[in-house]
């Protein structure tokens, strides 16, 4: 990730064609890939109550070694991503972080006329994801150099910038 935070303009937050070229080729030979698009990943997808989740805990718990990695669980709702993190127990455990949805209540303190939600335009976000079926992203946050005015403060978009190695928990209502 330094390497990568090297490479990166610091104003337009991309990387230059050919620099993103040699750091390609240089990932390629390191973990021995064809391509980046099929890299080393761990998918698991079974019946609910099976006790997958809970196995993967333990299993994430017991191998501090894989702490460094970016460990991807998906789960339906807030209240299960928070059992998850409880699941976990105290440190020493690996970093953590539920990723919110959109219309998630906002983690952080909100003024009286302000969005209580992540996102500080919740109807847009409804309107054109919800009922709309556009893309919410493209449409509302950022396309091209078009960007929503709440951009650079966001909380939603926050969570993304975070790249800590570790677990993220994302809650998502259509799993």
């Amino acid at each position: 990730l330094d390497e990568v935070e090297a490479l990166t303009d610091r104003h337009t937050r991309r990387i230059r064609a050919r620099e993103l070229a040699k750091f390609r080729k240089k990932l390629l030979k390191k973990w021995g890939l064809a391509t980046l698009s099929h890299g080393p990943r761990l998918a698991i997808q079974a019946a609910a109550g099976l006790g997958k989740t809970h196995e993967i805990v333990q299993y994430i718990k017991a191998h501090p070694e894989l702490w460094n990695l970016f460990i991807w669980i998906f789960v339906p709702t807030l209240d299960l991503a928070l059992q998850l993190v409880e699941a976990f127990g105290p440190p020493p455990r690996p970093y953590i972080r539920i990723v919110r949805g959109r219309l998630a209540k906002a983690t952080e303190p909100r003024g009286p006329d302000e969005s209580k939600c992540m996102c500080k335009k919740p109807d847009a976000a409804e309107l054109a994801g919800n009922k709309l079926g556009l893309n919410v992203y493209r449409t509302l946050c950022r396309f091209g150099e078009d960007r929503c005015e709440f951009f650079d403060e966001c909380p939603w978009i926050a969570q993304f910038n975070d790249k800590t190695p570790g677990v993220r928990i994302f809650c998502h209502e259509y799993l």
